[in-house]
C-alpha cells in the first residue's frame, strides 16, 4: 500500500500556496481597479487647475450678480480652480431641492453690450436652484455650467438618456472640455445619492465621457444638442462684435423712426423664442425700453422725426445739447447715446403752471440763462453749485470766455472743464473770489448770501450806480449775514432780488436751489 500521508501534506501545503496566490491576485485586482480611480482623481483635478480660463458673464445682470456672490463666497476656502468647481457642485448637491413642480418664472435685466454668449436655456433655467434652491436635472445643469463659465471653463449642456440599473430616464448633464477632452458633471444625480444615503460621494463629477456608460446622448429631445451646443459661445473665444445702445425718444406730439436699428427685444428674443412656444413656458424681461435698440459699433444710424399736424419740428438733442435741425439725423454709433426729437415749444414737466418759480425758469431758459437738466427736467430743488453759478453769471454778461483757457488761478479748477474759463473771468473781473488765494471750491454748493455777492458786483461790473441800501430790520435772522455778504444782501432786499421767506427769514447760508437762482436772475434783469 502506498502511504497517503506524504501526498496529504504535499496536497494541503500546495492548497495554502494557491489559496495564497489568488489572494494575491484578489489583492492585484483590486489595486488595479483602484489605480484607475485615482489617477482620474488626480486626472481631473489637475486637467482643472491647469486648464486656462476665460471668465465668462450671462450678460443678464441679476443672474451674474448672484453668481458673483456666490463665487465669492466659495473663494473664502477654495484657492484653486477645482477646489472652486467642487465647492460650487458641492452647493447645488446640498442646497438645492429637486422639485419637478416649478412655478416661478424669472423678471430678467439683460445687461450686455455684447452677444449673449450663454444659452438663453441656461440662464432661464439656472434661476430656479440659484435663487429658488428647487429645480430638476434642468435646473441643476443650468446653474453649474452658468458657473463653471463664470469660472472660466468651456461648459456647455447635454441632453440624452442615463441609464442607471434596468432603468433609462431622460435627462440632461454638464460637459466641460479639458484638453479636447469632454468630462461630465452631474450634480443633480450627486444631489439624489445624497438624499438617499446621506452622503456626497462625487460619484458624477468630472467622469470622462468616454468611458460613462450611463450617459448616452440622443438628438431626437425636445432641444436638438447640436442647435443646443451652437447657441453657446466657446468661453475662449473673442466675441468680434460690441453692441452700443441707442435709445431714440420723441418729446411731444411727433414720433421718430430709425433705420437700420434692430429692437433689443426683437434681436434677443427671436433666436429663442422657437424653444419656449410649443412648451407654454412663461417668461418675462426686464431691462428694455421700448424706443431702445442696439447698433454694432462704427453703424451708420438714420433718425427721421415726423410732427403732427400743426407742431413744429424743434431739433434734435444729443444728451440733452442739440445737435441738428434737420428732419433727418445721421450719426455713426460709437457708444450709449440718448437722442430725443423736439416737437412744439419745450415744456418742463416739473415746472407747472402757477408755481412761484415757473415764470422765472422759463424766463432764464429763454434767454439762454439756465438750461434744463434734461429735455424734459429742470429740477427746480436740485441745489446750484459755485462753478453752475459763476457759469450763469457770466452768461448774463455775456462774457467772452475765450482768451482765458490758458489760467489756472486756483488748484482746485482745472483747465480744460467745463467751468473753467467762466471761473478765471469771474476772478479777473471781481464777480467772484475764491475761500483763499488757491481754493474756489466749484462744487461746493452756492449759498443764497454768496449768489447775493455775485449779482451785487455783476451790477457793478455793469455800472448800473445808485447801489441802495436796504433795512434789515424787519428779518428775524439778519444777523446770521457774514459781513462780507452784508452790502450786497441789503441792496438785493431793496431792489427786490430777495425778499425773504413768509416767515420773515432771509436764511442767507442757505444753500440757493435751481429755482430760487431763477427767481433773483429774472428780478436782476428785469430790476
Amino acid at each position: 500500500m502506498i502511504e497517503r500521508k506524504p501526498f496529504r501534506a504535499l496536497y494541503m501545503k500546495f492548497s495554502k500556496i494557491l489559496k495564497g496566490c489568488a489572494a494575491v491576485m484578489l489583492a492585484l485586482i483590486f489595486c488595479v481597479q483602484l489605480v484607475p480611480l485615482k489617477a482620474h482623481a488626480a486626472s481631473i483635478e489637475e486637467l482643472l487647475n491647469s486648464a486656462e480660463l476665460y471668465p465668462q458673464k450671462t450678460g443678464f445682470r441679476t443672474m451674474d450678480q448672484k453668481v458673483a456672490s456666490l463665487l465669492a463666497e466659495f473663494r473664502k476656502t477654495s484657492t484653486s480652480t477645482y477646489e472652486l468647481m467642487l465647492a460650487a457642485y458641492d452647493w447645488l448637491v446640498y442646497n438645492v431641492k429637486y422639485d419637478s413642480n416649478l412655478e416661478y418664472y424669472p423678471y430678467y435685466d439683460f445687461d450686455s453690450h455684447y452677444p449673449c454668449p450663454v444659452s438663453f436655456y441656461a440662464v432661464y433655467f439656472g434661476y430656479d436652484p440659484l435663487f429658488e434652491k428647487e429645480g430638476v436635472c434642468d435646473n441643476f445643469s443650468s446653474a453649474y455650467a452658468i458657473i463653471a463659465r463664470a469660472i472660466g471653463l468651456d461648459a456647455y449642456i447635454r441632453w440624452g438618456k442615463q441609464h442607471t440599473g434596468r432603468t433609462t430616464y431622460d435627462h440632461m448633464w454638464v460637459e466641460i472640455y479639458l484638453d479636447g477632452v469632454a468630462y461630465i458633471f452631474d450634480p443633480q444625480s450627486d444631489n439624489s445619492v445624497y438624499k438617499s444615503s446621506g452622503k456626497n460621494r462625487h460619484l458624477y463629477f468630472g467622469v470622462p465621457a468616454a468611458d460613462s456608460s450611463m450617459y448616452e446622448i440622443r438628438d431626437n429631445n425636445r432641444i436638438n444638442n447640436a442647435k443646443l451646443f451652437a447657441s453657446f459661445v466657446p468661453v475662449s473665444q473673442t466675441l468680434p462684435v460690441k453692441y452700443c445702445y441707442v435709445r431714440y425718444q420723441a418729446v411731444g406730439n411727433g414720433s421718430v423712426s430709425a433705420s437700420p436699428l434692430t429692437a433689443q427685444r426683437s434681436a434677443q428674443l427671436s433666436a429663442r423664442s422657437a424653444i419656449f412656444n410649443s412648451h407654454n413656458f412663461a417668461y418675462q424681461f426686464s431691462g428694455w425700453l421700448a424706443d431702445t435698440s442696439i447698433a454694432s459699433i462704427g453703424t451708420s444710424i438714420t433718425l427721421t422725426a415726423s410732427a403732427n399736424a400743426g407742431e413744429p419740428f424743434r431739433g434734435w438733442y444729443v444728451n440733452g445739447k442739440r445737435v441738428s435741425t434737420s428732419v433727418k439725423y445721421t450719426f455713426h454709433a460709437s457708444e450709449d447715446v440718448t437722442v430725443q426729437a423736439l416737437f412744439g415749444e419745450q415744456k418742463f414737466t416739473d415746472v407747472p403752471e402757477g408755481k412761484w418759480y415757473h415764470d422765472a425758469v422759463y424766463d432764464c431758459f429763454k434767454y439762454g440763462l439756465m438750461t434744463g437738466t434734461s429735455l424734459t427736467t429742470f429740477s427746480p430743488n436740485d441745489k446750484l453749485t459755485r462753478a453752475m453759478a459763476v457759469t450763469v453769471i457770466g452768461k448774463m454778461a455775456n462774457a467772452n470766455l475765450s482768451g482765458y483757457s490758458e489760467e489756472a488761478t486756483f488748484a482746485d479748477v482745472k483747465q480744460g472743464t467745463w467751468y473753467h474759463n467762466s471761473v478765471e473771468w469771474a476772478k479777473e473781473n471781481g464777480i467772484a473770489s475764491g475761500y483763499s488765494a488757491s481754493k474756489f471750491g466749484p462744487n461746493d454748493f452756492v449759498t443764497r448770501e454768496q449768489l447775493a455777492v455775485m449779482l451785487w458786483k455783476l451790477a457793478g461790473y455793469f455800472k448800473y450806480g445808485n447801489m441802495l441800501d436796504a433795512d434789515l430790520s424787519g428779518f428775524t435772522d439778519a444777523d446770521e449775514i457774514h459781513s462780507w455778504a452784508l452790502k450786497a444782501m441789503k441792496w438785493a432786499c431793496r431792489i427786490g432780488i430777495l425778499s425773504g421767506t413768509k416767515d420773515k427769514r432771509l436764511i442767507p447760508r442757505s444753500n440757493a436751489t435751481r429755482a430760487e437762482t431763477a427767481v433773483m436772475v429774472m428780478r436782476f434783469r428785469k430790476g
